[in-house]
């Protein structure tokens, strides 16, 4: 749930929990996010993408930046690429060094 609340903060997004499926085995959230018309950027989009906020590349698919936040997942069927050029998370995790996490998340 961290994980959610994250991303709503760092990227603007609009998760919303619309449920809890629970049986004996787990526990599942029922999440919806808006609606985003675009495709998959190139694994060179994203390269730029990240490097552009000063993000290094850690793994693959994973990218710290500055402030100690790494976004992980990171593979271009998580992110969009809306018409006008814009990138969009949409299904990436979100950790931080916890000497860098944000206050309430500690």
């Amino acid at each position: 749930m961290q994980n959610l609340i994250w991303c709503n903060w760092v990227f603007e997004d609009d998760i919303r929990i619309e449920g809890v499926i629970s049986r004996e085995e787990s526990v599942s959230l029922v999440i919806s996010q808006p609606f985003i018309v675009g495709g998959s950027p190139s694994p060179e989009q994203l390269e730029e993408w990240f490097r552009l906020q000063n993000a290094v590349q850690k793994s693959a698919h994973a990218w710290e930046f500055p402030n100690g936040m790494t976004v992980a997942d990171a593979n271009p069927s998580n992110l969009l690429l809306t018409r006008d050029g814009t990138i969009i998370p949409i299904d990436v995790h979100i950790s931080f060094r916890s000497a860098d996490a944000p206050i309430g998340s500690r």
